[in-house]
């Protein structure tokens, strides 16, 4: 069966998406834009297709900020998100970058939206990225922690709890190629190994 334009860009984002589908992680940034010198124009296919993509996947999304090459976008599980912002400890953390009136998610999702779009970058998005706390806050503020590892973020202090959940993020994207390759069904992935990828999350500790 010939794959259309809008299954190339389901599957793409199903594949960078993976960790928040099975639901390990709350959410993941990625930009989308149209590349002359591929020819893939996943900018034009998300703002003719966003919403039956989103549908089809069971993801929500936010636009946080419109650039000249394309949109930057996060996508993000609701629930699972919600709880991960409002942790008492990374709640006490948020209330220091101008979240301390918001009390639904939306709210959260716009004062990120504002401070994505003001002059500095609003690293404290790692913990809406699902960053452990420890990381986010060794790397703004530089000095509380000592750098351990540079991976696909920087892990600040005791690296066995945060490296565990990077490796719980690769796993799902590597078992959501294995589908891909056997012409299987990206919807399948979901269904039939999230339940295992969120029992496993459940056992990683990050101190």
């Amino acid at each position: 069966m010939e794959t259309n334009a809008q299954d190339c860009l389901l599957n793409y984002l199903a594949l960078k998406l993976a960790p928040v589908l099975v639901g390990v992680k709350p959410s993941s940034l990625l930009s989308l834009y149209n590349c002359e010198y591929s020819g893939e124009n996943r900018y034009d296919l998300w703002q003719e297709h966003k919403e039956d993509i989103t549908e089809r996947l069971g993801i929500s999304f936010r636009e946080l900020k419109h650039t000249s090459r394309g949109k930057q976008v996060l996508f993000y599980n609701d629930e699972i998100l919600f709880n991960r912002i409002t942790h008492t400890e990374n709640l006490i953390f948020l209330k220091r970058f101008e979240y301390s009136f918001c009390q639904e998610l939306e709210d959260y999702l716009e004062m990120l939206k504002a401070r994505f779009n003001g002059s500095s970058f609003p690293h404290e998005i790692g913990l809406f990225l699902g960053y452990p706390l420890k990381d986010v806050r060794g790397f703004i503020e530089k000095e509380s922690l000592p750098l351990a590892v540079k991976c696909r973020w920087q892990i600040f202090g005791s690296p066995e709890g945060s490296i565990q959940l990077m490796n719980m993020h690769k796993k799902a994207e590597q078992v959501f190629l294995n589908f891909t390759e056997n012409k299987r069904d990206p919807m399948l992935f979901i269904e039939r190994v999230s339940a295992h990828f969120k029992k496993v999350g459940s056992l990683v500790t990050v101190n």
